[in-house]
């Protein structure tokens, strides 16, 4: 809920900096005895957040500075790595290094984020207007909504170890590997010898793994129609905009989006195969004993690196 209630917040400018806030203005190189270096560095468009600053010192001279007051500060002391002084005082990563110098920063914008508040007009933002009326709706439709992503990356991950597992099983499995790298090297003019040599292996791999399958959809009569190809191309586009926020995408959108996906050139191709590969995934998982096991969202995750 955090999430959506941060996704979904707005931005305001206020006159006093918290630590959290964006702070802009302009900045002045100054002597060391608080004097503007008239030869120094002047930035005027930089822009910082105290919460990103390291040194608690330094952010103390921001938090609570109000717009139009002028701060002192030491960027090399504030942020200790010169990726970072670069790229506020506009310079390159050498000469910040050797950027020492206190600036005076004059504040002439603040931006502070607020989350949005947990009430309808965020139910109707991230459900569609009227379908979500109480917290209660709300908090069970995010639960769905994660236990759906989380069951879309299992499946992601039990196809990547049965894979892997079925193209180990045939590993005697013998190939003629001097007419492959002819092949391939006839077939495809971006490849090099040296190439063809360095990624062998992974396409002896892709292509047991294309015999598996063909094999096994063979065996159990699996094939694809149109319809498997447009509801595969759906899902692909259920899951981008997922991935911005947007779960409840209208279905004239989701198909007109799907359709313009499998206009791109070897995409309905592409899905097809695809498409294949999760009913015979489907085959696999019926076939062999698939012992669940409650992990935490850590532990999950650590599971892809």
């Amino acid at each position: 809920m955090k999430n959506y209630a941060g996704r979904f917040g707005s931005y305001k400018q206020t006159e006093e900096v918290t630590e959290k806030d964006v702070v802009k203005g302009s900045m002045l190189e100054l002597n060391a005895d608080g004097s503007v270096n008239e030869e120094g560095i002047k930035v005027e468009d930089a822009m910082v957040s105290p919460a990103y600053i390291k040194e608690e010192e330094q952010k103390k001279a921001f938090v609570g500075a109000k717009k139009g007051s002028v701060v002192t500060f030491n960027p090399q002391k504030a942020f200790a790595n010169e990726a970072e002084v670069a790229s506020m005082l506009k310079i390159s990563k050498e000469k910040a290094k050797d950027v020492t110098a206190d600036f005076s920063f004059e504040i002439k914008s603040i931006t502070h984020f607020e989350e949005s508040p947990v009430d309808q007009t965020l139910f109707d933002k991230v459900y569609g207007e009227g379908k979500v009326t109480s917290e209660e709706e709300f908090r069970k439709k995010v639960a769905e909504g994660i236990k759906s992503s989380y069951k879309i990356d299992s499946d992601y991950k039990f196809g990547i170890d049965a894979k892997a597992l079925i193209v180990k099983k045939m590993e005697k499995v013998e190939l003629p590997e001097a007419f492959l790298k002819r092949w391939v090297l006839a077939t495809n003019d971006k490849m090099t010898e040296e190439t063809v040599d360095k990624e062998f292996g992974l396409m002896v791999e892709d292509l047991k793994w294309y015999l598996a399958k063909n094999k096994i959809a063979k065996a159990n009569d699996l094939k694809v129609e149109a319809s498997d190809i447009e509801a595969y191309a759906r899902r692909m586009a259920q899951i981008q905009f997922a991935q911005y926020g947007m779960t409840s995408v209208p279905d004239d959108v989701l198909d007109n989006f799907a359709k313009d996906m499998l206009k791109k050139e070897n995409a309905a191709q592409n899905m097809a195969e695809k498409a294949l590969e999760e009913k015979v995934f489907a085959v696999v998982r019926n076939s062999v004993k698939v012992t669940e096991t409650e992990v935490s969202v850590e532990d999950f995750n650590k599971l892809f690196e």
